[in-house]
């Protein structure tokens, strides 16, 4: 596993992006019809989980129901990180650097794709989330096949 972190590392990089290229990336990801366009106001979010736990309120501590029912919240925020890692134009522009402080000028990769992140740390969702992670955690520890994060995966490898 070593070689596969050294592989890593060779793309800590800055990357300063042409905000209409960038955009324009990200608005080109979202027309895909993989991603449902849903219209929802942050209060009617709220409204459908204060509604969803109301049955469960007699299984909840005040706290616990209050953390749910009463939060301030906002819609998620939705942004891309370019996968700088995957775009072989970047990937050779890299390769003829001459060590990491050198600038590499690679304008518009056409190649270059975009992951999709939902920030949600305010999301009317949020503490319901938090909540049901409490819940399960100790359960998920019995689980026998399940990876953590990318470290565990690998230490699990084999050595050899």
């Amino acid at each position: 596993w070593p070689r596969a972190l050294a592989s890593a590392l060779i793309y800590y990089h800055v990357v300063i992006m042409d905000p209409e290229y960038y955009n324009s990336g990200i608005l080109s990801m979202l027309e895909d019809e993989v991603y449902i366009k849903e219209e929802m106001d942050c209060a009617t979010l709220t409204q459908r989980v204060q509604s969803f736990i109301k049955p469960f309120t007699t299984n909840l501590t005040k706290s616990e129901f209050e953390a749910i029912y009463k939060q301030e919240s906002q819609l998620a925020t939705f942004y891309g990180l370019p996968k700088i890692h995957k775009s072989l134009e970047i990937k050779t522009a890299t390769q003829s650097a001459r060590g990491l402080s050198e600038v590499i000028n690679c304008t518009k990769p056409d190649d270059l794709k975009f992951r999709p992140i939902v920030a949600c740390q305010m999301c009317p969702t949020k503490s319901l989330s938090d909540m049901l992670d409490k819940i399960l955690r100790p359960f998920v520890k019995k689980v026998k096949f399940r990876l953590q994060d990318t470290w565990d995966f690998l230490r699990s490898l084999p050595t050899e």
